[in-house]
């Protein structure tokens, strides 16, 4: 598949899909739907890209439903083909493969962008723009905006292992309180949309101030998003 950053000349090390697909322990999708056309991603996840997948792969979609094919991944899934799923959309929301849903790992109701920074982000992004047209340009600290996080600060001893990272991440979020949710409303009309309408505040990980005695964790949670600082042991 062409890539669009590609032909237009931007700078970075772009790799064909079907290379990634080889060697990918994870294949996460962030792309807009587009159904036809040179840079077309309808089904961009076909029958034979996720078969190209290794086994063990996980495979994440968070963009647009049909960007993946879900009946031909729920196939692979029911031969037994050995993926991790999580899929945030699905082909056709609001209604969504009942069936489907019971074989991914981890299944949510379009909701991977509902965090209040993503909201305060749009928000000010929307302000900004328009306050620049009418000729009175302003910006907005986007921390100002936002109200105190329940955990403020974390001090993190010693070097971060599995574990102390998956403490931290549920410190901010628990993906399966968005997982168990849409399992027990599946397939009932509506629901979809009313899990997504009466949704709950959530954070993004940069909510949580982590100090951090070792370099090599500091580093590691800020690539990650957290909001990490190193301070070494006295």
């Amino acid at each position: 598949m062409r890539s669009a950053r590609a032909d237009r000349g931007d700078e970075g090390d772009f790799r064909s899909l079907d290379e990634l697909v080889q060697h990918a322990d994870i294949l996460t999708f962030h792309t807009p739907l587009f159904k036809d056309g040179p840079y077309k991603t309808l089904h961009l996840a076909d029958e034979k890209l996720i078969r190209s997948l290794k086994p063990g792969a996980i495979l994440i979609n968070a963009c647009r439903g049909a960007v993946v094919d879900n009946t031909a991944l729920l196939t692979s899934l029911n031969e037994g083909q050995k993926l991790s799923v999580v899929l945030d959309v699905w082909e056709g929301e609001p209604e969504l493969n009942v069936e489907l849903l019971k074989k991914v790992d981890i299944g949510t109701p379009h909701i991977a962008g509902y965090t209040l920074e993503g909201k305060a982000r749009g928000t000010t992004q929307v302000f900004e723009a328009y306050s620049k047209f009418i000729g009175h340009e302003q910006h907005v600290a986007l921390d100002t905006l936002l109200p105190a996080p329940e955990f403020g600060r974390i001090t993190l001893h010693g070097p971060l292992d599995q574990p102390t990272l998956k403490r931290l991440v549920h410190l901010v979020y628990d993906v399966r309180r968005d997982d168990a949710p849409l399992r027990k409303v599946a397939g009932i009309p509506g629901e979809f949309d009313k899990l997504r309408k009466n949704y709950l505040e959530r954070r993004e990980w940069s909510s949580l101030y982590v100090i951090c005695d070792d370099a090599s964790a500091a580093s590691l949670l800020c690539k990650l998003g957290f909001n990490a600082v190193h301070h070494p042991a006295r």
